[in-house]
């Protein structure tokens, strides 16, 4: 009996030893890539950024879009916006006065001017933003950047918004 115990014992203190061992030489005979190796292997992938539209909401600025679904004309100045949405079958108009929004001349919202720097912060940085806060007013299909690009920086009668 003392000598299966005796047996026993060498190949529990000699096995752990050969596993250690054989994982070490497994783990260091492993060929590493060098940094220079990995960086050859980094490719610069060019990206363009995309324009950057700069309006803000004390104007005066004209924006004239014509699509196959309708016109959109919007007239931005001293923080009043005003947007003549036509359609085949509607015609709909959208005032901002700094405050209020009121659509076809029912107040639809009010207490807005606080969110007025975040609004002009979207139009220049978030068009994802943008497309959300405007979309629900507008046809789908239309992009709100593509009006946006079509606004010029010129004057125009203040009867506009009467």
């Amino acid at each position: 009996m003392d000598k299966f115990f005796s047996n026993v014992s060498k190949y529990i203190i000699f096995v752990p030893i050969v596993i250690t061992v054989l994982a070490l030489i497994f783990k260091f005979g492993q060929t590493s890539k060098t940094i220079g190796q990995m960086v050859n292997k980094i490719t610069p992938t060019p990206t363009t950024a995309s324009k950057k539209i700069n309006i803000d909401l004390n104007g005066p600025y004209q924006c004239l879009y014509k699509d196959n679904e309708g016109e959109y004309a919007v007239y931005i100045k001293n923080k009043q916006v005003l947007a003549n949405v036509k359609t085949k079958s509607d015609t709909d108009k959208y005032f901002f006065d700094g405050d209020c929004l009121y659509a076809d001349g029912v107040k639809k919202m009010c207490n807005l001017s606080p969110y007025l720097s975040l609004f002009e912060g979207a139009v220049g940085n978030n068009r994802a933003l943008l497309n959300n806060l405007v979309g629900p007013y507008i046809k789908t299909g239309v992009d709100v950047e593509e009006i946006l690009k079509t606004c010029k920086k010129e004057d125009f009668k203040d009867s506009v918004f009467d």
